[in-house]
């Protein structure tokens, strides 16, 4: 018994953590998407990062899950062409470019 209750919780964990990846895969990606229109319009690129980590999180406590999947599908098309369906390169990109989660 206490090695299936065992088997339960590392697995609930691994999906959790799952989870939360993902969506700090999704942010990195619109992260990225927004930064680069922001310093493509002109902005100063300590700015950019402001604004485009103020806006994924706007968007992400919006809570519509139709605008939701709608950014899943699109970080997912993104990664899928441009990083062989890994969601580490985007992450790190983001990083890179001052995203903060």
């Amino acid at each position: 018994m206490s090695i299936f209750l065992l088997i339960v919780f590392i697995g609930a964990l691994l999906f959790f953590w799952s989870v939360r990846r993902g969506k700090i895969y999704v942010k990195a990606y619109h992260y990225i998407k927004t930064y680069e229109e922001l310093v493509s319009e002109g902005k100063d690129k300590f700015e950019a990062s402001l604004i485009a980590n103020g806006f994924v999180e706007m968007i992400f406590n919006n809570n519509d899950p139709n605008k939701e999947n709608e950014m899943i599908v699109e970080a997912k098309t993104y990664s899928d062409i441009f990083c062989g369906g890994k969601q580490f390169p985007v992450i790190n990109a983001a990083r890179m470019l001052g995203f903060s989660k």
